[in-house]
């Protein structure tokens, strides 16, 4: 039996530290991902229990899924992807999950859904200040403060946000840049209506963003990759790394020197050796990574330069430093057995949780 473990003690730790860190603020947890991999119930419930009331997501069913259990009735639940469908958008006023806005389209559609059934649509207005993906353009202030004066009894305004492109740099610049753009977004809605910003959530930041820029947290944060410890830069915040993988010894075997192991005669034993078969493969998300997605010169030296970094390198499983030899294959892996696995022993391997299949059990320990 597989599961993906997850270590509550730490993730405990790594809750209240960072609540301490960001003490003046209201923490948004990102749950997007099937709770970042860690199964969106149980983990939002964690946090829930841990005193965290506002949530975000970004898929329609991933809200309906928080606001139908009943612990979250009373939460705030966000669903940070603007929605085009009436249909789904009723679901979600319903249940009501909170809305973003990034268009006078999509909150023409709230307002006409929120009169037909005579709801109260809770809405966030986004402000694409250089992701270059949803929201009102910084540029287009005409339609944003449009969009504010819909503030009413249909249509509530509760939040406005952006959302950083490059928050882990490690100087302040492209950052910086679009903190000035919604700076002055949220100057200009000041003038029109001095009140309203004082009365709904304000957020900028993600998780390097919240840590790396304390002076610019706004009055609320999202928290998503933070709270798993894993993170593309050095946290001023103790954070440990949790989940990992625990898996069983489906075999042992003894190879000689020159034999092959795996697939396609990669890899040949250097040595007599003792090897055990590890019950994991890249079908359950193991051994599988993220394919390089950038072209630019600068960035496929950086691909070729860690790639030459760990030419030689060895993979090794997270307990005891097995040894992985060959390659891996759709169910299992082999190691080099120089610890005494045996049938049947429990093994634990080092993951990353959004990439292991959804029907591995995920259990909280």
């Amino acid at each position: 039996m597989k599961s993906l473990v997850i270590e509550t003690k730490q993730l405990e730790e790594n809750i209240e530290n960072i609540k301490a860190f960001c003490k003046d603020n209201t923490i948004i947890a990102v749950v997007k991902g099937d709770g970042y991999g860690l199964s969106l119930v149980p983990y939002a419930s964690f946090l829930l229990e841990k005193g965290i009331t506002h949530f975000a997501v970004s898929e329609a069913n991933e809200a309906l899924k928080l606001k139908e259990t009943e612990s979250f009735l009373n939460a705030t639940v966000l669903l940070m992807t603007p929605q085009n469908n009436k249909k789904t958008v009723e679901q979600l006023l319903q249940k009501g999950v909170a809305l973003t806005v990034g268009s006078m389209v999509h909150l023409d559609l709230i307002e006409q859904v929120s009169k037909e059934k005579e709801l109260v649509a809770s809405v966030h207005i986004k402000v694409d200040t250089g992701f270059g993906r949803f929201g009102f353009s910084y540029r287009n202030e005409e339609d944003i403060l449009s969009a504010f004066e819909k503030n009413g009894e249909t249509v509530r305004v509760t939040g406005v946000f952006t959302h950083y492109s490059c928050s882990f740099e490690p100087k302040y610049q492209i950052t910086k840049k679009q903190d000035e753009r919604f700076d002055s977004v949220l100057g200009k809605v000041k003038e029109k209506n001095p009140e309203l910003l004082e009365h709904i959530l304000i957020h900028s930041a993600n998780s390097c963003g919240a840590l790396l820029y304390p002076n610019k947290k706004r009055n609320a944060v999202r928290i998503g990759s933070a709270f798993l410890g894993r993170l593309p830069m050095v946290s001023p915040v103790k954070l440990h790394r949790i989940a990992y993988l625990e898996t069983r010894v489906l075999d042992t075997n003894f190879v000689k020197k020159g034999d092959n192991i795996a697939y396609g005669n990669v890899y040949k034993a250097k040595q007599d050796m003792q090897t055990a078969v590890i019950g994991i493969g890249y079908k359950d998300g193991f051994y599988t990574t993220k394919q390089n997605d950038a072209f630019r010169l600068i960035d496929i030296l950086r691909y070729l330069y860690a790639d030459v970094r760990s030419f030689g390198k060895k993979p090794y499983l997270y307990q005891g430093k097995y040894e992985i030899l060959g390659r891996v294959g759709m169910y299992c892996a082999i190691v080099k057995n120089d610890g005494g696995l045996s049938p049947n022993d429990r093994v634990k391997v080092d993951c990353n949780p959004l990439l292991i299949d959804s029907a591995i059990q995920r259990e909280y320990r």
